[in-house]
């Protein structure tokens, strides 16, 4: 399906790390996706990337997705 292949991407782009950082706002923009294992996919991968994530974690860590929100922060520390 279309959500399995974004999920997948975001797995991909986690795994390369701190060289996919400039994929940082693709990744938060797949954060608030309408599908809950995409959004947990973007926002695990973000916290991989380093430095780079984290305005975008930030922003994530006050989402209205308490779920994202919670992960976002746990990569903030």
């Amino acid at each position: 399906t279309d959500a399995e292949v974004r999920e997948h991407a975001a797995d991909a782009l986690g795994h390369l790390g701190e060289e996919a950082a400039t994929a940082s706002e693709a990744l938060a923009t797949l954060a608030t996706d309408e599908v809950d294992a995409v959004r947990l996919a973007a926002v695990s991968a973000l916290g991989q990337l380093g430095e780079a994530a984290g305005p975008a974690l930030e922003r994530l860590a006050a989402s209205g997705d308490p779920i994202v929100a919670a992960v976002a922060r746990r990569f903030l520390g």
